[in-house]
């Protein structure tokens, strides 16, 4: 089994944008919550153990606005999806359907993808 740790990003849309178009697309309810860090970000999360976040790349604290995401400070919001995944016969990760969806959605760009195999 693998712990798999997957971001992606949008270019243009924000917050609000890209959890009607997640919303609409995987059918589920993005609830709104609120931290000191991140300010304003959205959750939702699956009996199967998925949680998925969407949050601003651009942040602001006392020293001005800054990237969250240094390495891609041009994409405006960013969506989390960690998961647990079965090994393929290759040793990697098996996919996950929410990962297939994801991937598919126009203005979504995946940016990062990190496994790490699960402790027993």
């Amino acid at each position: 089994m693998f712990d798999v740790y997957e971001l992606y990003g949008s270019r243009v849309a924000d917050l609000r944008d890209v959890r009607s178009l997640l919303s609409h697309a995987l059918g589920v309810v993005l609830e709104c919550h609120e931290s000191y860090y991140l300010g304003e970000y959205f959750l939702a999360s699956w009996p199967a153990g998925q949680k998925l976040t969407i949050e601003s790349n651009q942040l602001e604290d006392e020293d001005g606005h800054y990237s969250q995401e240094t390495e891609f400070p041009e994409y405006k919001t960013l969506v989390r999806l960690e998961y647990c995944a079965p090994s393929r016969l290759d040793d990697g990760p098996a996919p996950d359907e929410l990962s297939s969806r994801l991937g598919n959605l126009d203005g979504l760009i995946l940016l990062q993808r990190n496994s790490v195999a699960a402790e027993d």
